[in-house]
């Protein structure tokens, strides 16, 4: 029964691929300035009043849809990606976006349309911490030596004006001065995104890197969710942000700008119908998934990512259920103590760490708590998943030690037992195998929940699909894959649960 079980799930995953393999017909070779959909003259700006946009979360798309087109609805994503599959399945009738990263995108999905000309006209900045306008200072310098020399010139003409991808130039740094830190979001091409041998390359990054060197600098790249950029800057994680930020006046509230580095737009695309209707896949379906999982996994080595992903997903899971255990077991011990005082401290711990969801509790450890502090991000997922299994495995751990009946506790003592002889002989057996189910489904949440890590620059199982689909234009492959890898894992960490209830229960060790 389990077997077929196993053989049902693959014939369903399989079917998910083919039906996103057969909807995908790119060819990575269209001229982006000869693309036929790049202009419709059939509609322009102002036939989408009132339609349902898709638009990013952190950006100020939603207010330019707002301010050009009235109230509109909006639904939020995470991703230009996820956004572009809304348009692709008709979720939404729109997107609306940056028009050079756009071009990417409709040249790759030629069933897209932009309209021209583009809806609004926006200068973009480098984003500095206000309490470093030194630095900003030294930006601005050398946007005007760049500018002067012709090398910006010779930098759009690299990035944003080549149909092809471009090789990044080498550009030799030192630390003579420290090192510089950049936050970047890695899915903009051609501004900021993964090169075939997996480093961020970009406009943006060979900018920050002729900087670093006019500053006698090394430099780090560090990538993150759009949405994180400015809050990273503004704690000092990182020393400025770059992902072609539109300047707007709220934001200069709270962030300082440089001199527009690039001057471009923001553009509406949606599903062109007559085009949609004209694009079949003229490659069998074997030949579609054959496709896919060389285009996803084989080119650039992509499966690797996915491995490293996976590692890391699984390092802070484990971690953070070793954290977790450890104050579980003394927020259990103070829950259950005759005091007061540490039965208040338990009960506000498990009040707000279970009432406060896992991705606010995070960015607030990580932009917050260690806002001053050089940490590795790892670290502090571990800290925060940590700190919230803590809350929940506390309580699994109260509620199965009161499982176990006091009349045994009592025996154990008439027969001698210490107090903590019979809580390790009697109680703390009997509570494993009450609580471990739970305990077990617990260690699967967190396994799960470190999806969101990539908020924080943490390159995880998730983050890399992310990566993958920014590279590929394949919106279903690289998701089913990362849903694959999460299944097997925690397939494997469910089996060793299991071994470990039958080691533990007498009943159970007959059982095969």
């Amino acid at each position: 029964m389990k077997k077929i079980s196993k053989y049902l799930i693959a014939i369903v995953l399989v079917a998910m691929i083919i039906t996103g393999c057969a909807k995908t017909n790119n060819d990575s070779n269209v001229d982006v300035n000869e693309t036929k959909n790049m202009q419709n003259e059939e509609l322009k700006n102002s036939d989408f009043v009132g339609k349902k946009f898709a638009v990013i979360t952190g950006t100020m798309l939603d207010k330019i849809v707002e301010d050009n087109l009235g109230n509109n609805e909006l639904m939020y994503f995470n991703t230009i990606q996820d956004a572009i599959e809304a348009v692709k399945n008709k979720k939404v009738d729109a997107t609306i976006n940056d028009e050079p990263i756009m071009r990417k995108f409709i040249a790759q999905n030629p069933e897209l349309s932009m309209i021209r000309p583009p809806l609004t006209n926006d200068n973009y900045g480098l984003v500095v911490s206000k309490e470093n306008p030194e630095l900003t200072k030294k930006l601005n310098e050398f946007y005007d030596q760049i500018i002067s020399d012709g090398t910006y010139d010779d930098m759009i003409a690299r990035w944003v004006d080549n149909k092809d991808t471009p090789d990044m130039p080498k550009i030799e740094l030192n630390d003579k001065n420290g090192t510089l830190k950049i936050a970047v979001a890695a899915v903009t091409e051609p501004f900021v995104f993964y090169s075939t041998n997996n480093q961020i390359v970009g406009f943006d990054i060979e900018y920050a890197r002729r900087f670093a060197q006019f500053m006698e600098m090394d430099l780090k790249v560090v990538d993150m969710d759009f949405g994180a950029i400015i809050p990273s800057v503004q704690s000092s994680k990182t020393d400025f942000g770059s992902a072609l930020i539109t300047i707007t006046e709220e934001r200069k509230k709270m962030i300082d700008f440089t001199k527009p580095y690039y001057i471009g737009g923001t553009s509406i695309v949606f599903l062109d119908s007559k085009t949609s209707a004209e694009q079949t896949s003229s490659i069998g379906f074997i030949d579609n998934i054959k496709k896919s999982f060389h285009q996803n996994l084989i080119v650039e080595n992509r499966y690797k990512m996915v491995l490293s992903g996976l590692w890391t997903t699984i390092v802070i899971s484990i971690s953070a259920l070793i954290i977790g255990t450890i104050l579980g077991f003394l927020i259990c011990f103070f829950s259950m103590s005759k005091y007061k005082l540490l039965n208040w401290i338990s009960k506000i711990y498990i009040t707000i760490l279970r009432g406060t969801p896992m991705v606010v509790l995070l960015m607030i450890i990580f932009y917050v708590v260690f806002a001053k502090v050089d940490i590795d991000p790892v670290v502090v997922a571990i800290i925060a998943f940590g700190l919230n299994g803590g809350a929940f495995i506390g309580e699994i751990i109260r509620t199965s030690i009161l499982t176990v009946d006091k009349g045994q506790i009592e025996a154990a003592r008439s027969m001698g037992f210490s107090q903590s002889g019979a809580a390790l002989n009697v109680t703390l057996p009997q509570a494993i195998r009450t609580g471990l189910p739970v305990y077990k489904s617990e260690f699967i949440n967190i396994m799960k929940q470190t999806a969101i890590v990539g908020y924080i620059s943490i390159v995880d199982l998730t983050k890399v699909g992310d990566i993958i689909r920014s590279r590929t234009y394949d919106a279903f492959f690289p998701l089913i894959i990362v849903a694959i890898a999460y299944l097997i894992t925690i397939g494997f960490f469910i089996k060793i649960f299991d071994l470990i209830y039958k080691l533990t229960d007498k009943r159970q060790r007959g059982v095969r």
